[in-house]
């Protein structure tokens, strides 16, 4: 290859490189495309002057602040033109971008746009606050809206901040809008949750919870302490336990000679040799209580019911101790009434929290099935425990409200239900139609079960956490109120993020 020095008609002189063999003309030809594509070549952009730059930035300001007033109406209209474009027959007339439509509208009026993905991803975080921000002034007797601004606003920003690099990252590496649409619809719902979590967390102080095994634990340690103590329990009172136990597993209808009776009558015997005929220990009450739980895992659910409500009855009797029930030695009948006040609070607190736990270990015994849906199986324990007398007379007024709340779910439950039922692991019938569709609109049948599968996931752990934080609180003892779902937050933060808006 040859160089040759060329000087263009307006002077500037340049190099070019030709084959060596080039003719005059075809040196020329070459230089010739070489200027002309110089000419067409965009002149370096000027860097911005600090004035300029603010008069920008205060554009871009009042871009979020508009599109944050129009963002509640657009998302609404968005949703209905996306679902109808994904839906919507090969060839047929797609429906414009609302947000599209306005951002060039808002361009047109030399309106800034957000030229990084700071910009974008600021923009998106202030829009989704002040549109939050807009509901709740909108309608304030709404708790769902207006309720806990202090951590609803932060979420919303928290949220709008994450999505706009969730979507814009899976975008490039999938080129796919469905996907980057749930990917930043997802990632803002989490990150809202997560920051409004913090938040609650910094609110609490620092109170730790505990779950019922360690509050259990407390309990026996206090115990065990009175029996050092030489604290130990009268014989009539436990007379009182057996009669309360033989009284309540006739009113659940237990038949004399049945094998589940049988079975119940071996273990009360075991119990009474355990107890002796001497004064009992608080440490061989727990072994009798033991004996009683340890059917809790019987294959036979007749038993599991009769060994509950024994276990039900001696927790019972332990939380309504009283310093008639106790023998002690000289000079310590007042620290004795006052280590049993401790530990059956304690205990009380642990088995009503208990019973809520069992729900969740169910859960994960019969999460095992992949058709089945955590959530839902949580939904069921814990609804099963509202609607039964028996167990909720267990609880306060307040701690009730939040057994029926994590039962109820959030103010997206019935949304993501719904669409969790398009999660092709929850049957075979509608994963083959996931299949068939495939074949048809990959796209399509693609997008709808990663929306399935997405909500199915999102609700397991919002409800997961919900029942986990009331267990822990009833078994610490510590006042519960009713949080106000901030999930919300981040779902609708996600929808300020359009895909036609991303670079």
């Amino acid at each position: 290859m040859a160089t040759y020095q060329i000087t263009a008609p307006n002077g500037q002189v340049f190099k070019i490189t030709a084959p060596d063999d080039a003719t005059e003309q075809q040196v020329l030809d070459y230089a010739q495309q070489q200027f002309a594509q110089q000419e067409q070549a965009p002149e370096p952009q000027q860097e911005r002057s600090l004035s300029q730059e603010a008069l920008r930035q205060l554009g871009l300001t009042g871009r979020m602040a508009y599109e944050a007033f129009t963002g509640p109406a657009k998302a609404v209209l968005e949703a209905g033109g996306t679902a109808y474009n994904l839906l919507a027959p090969e060839g047929a007339t797609k429906v414009p971008s609302f947000y599209q439509a306005e951002s060039q509208a808002l361009s047109s009026l030399g309106v800034p746009e957000p030229e990084t993905m700071t910009e974008r991803a600021v923009q998106v975080g202030g829009q989704a606050m002040l549109g939050t921000a807009g509901l709740g002034r909108a309608a304030p007797n709404i708790p769902a809206l207006a309720g806990e601004m202090g951590k609803q606003l932060p979420a919303s920003a928290a949220a709008g901040l994450a999505s706009v690099p969730a979507s814009e990252i899976t975008k490039e590496f999938t080129g796919s809008d469905a996907a980057a649409m749930l990917a930043g619809i997802g990632v803002g719902a989490l990150s809202g949750s997560g920051t409004a979590k913090a938040l609650s967390a910094l609110e609490t102080g620092r109170i730790k919870l505990y779950t019922p095994q360690q509050i259990k634990q407390r309990a026996e340690q206090s115990y065990t302490k009175m029996d050092e103590a030489g604290i130990s329990l009268k014989k009539d009172s436990l007379q009182r336990l057996s009669d309360n136990i033989d009284k309540a597993l006739g009113d659940a209808r237990l038949i004399k000679g049945s094998e589940e009776a049988v079975i119940m009558q071996g273990r009360l015997n075991k119990i009474k040799e355990i107890f002796g005929d001497g004064p009992v220990s608080f440490n061989q009450l727990e072994e009798a209580r033991k004996v009683l739980n340890d059917l809790r895992i019987n294959k036979d659910p007749a038993v599991r019911k009769f060994s509950g409500i024994a276990v039900a009855e001696v927790d019972n009797y332990l939380t309504s101790l009283s310093g008639k029930d106790l023998i002690t030695g000289k000079n310590n009948v007042g620290d004795a009434v006052k280590a049993v006040v401790s530990a059956r609070k304690d205990w009380r607190n642990a088995s009503r929290a208990s019973i809520l736990d069992e729900a969740l270990q169910i859960a994960d015994a019969k999460a095992m099935d992949p058709k089945a849906s955590e959530s839902e199986l949580i939904r069921r324990g814990f609804i099963n425990i509202a609607s039964t007398p028996s167990k909720m007379k267990a609880f306060t007024k307040e701690e009730q409200n939040i057994i029926k709340s994590v039962a109820k779910g959030g103010s997206l439950d019935k949304v993501l239900s719904f669409v969790a039922r398009f999660n092709p692991q929850r049957s075979q019938l509608l994963a083959a139609g996931t299949i068939a569709g495939a074949t048809q609109s990959p796209a399509i049948a693609g997008s709808i079960a990663t929306a399935g599968l997405t909500a199915d996931v999102l609700q397991g752990i919002l409800r997961r956490r919900a029942a986990e934080q009331a267990v822990k609180s009833i078994a610490s003892g510590v006042p519960m109120r009713r949080p106000v779902d901030t999930t919300g937050s981040g779902l609708f933060a996600g929808f300020y993020n359009p895909m036609e808006q991303q670079q």
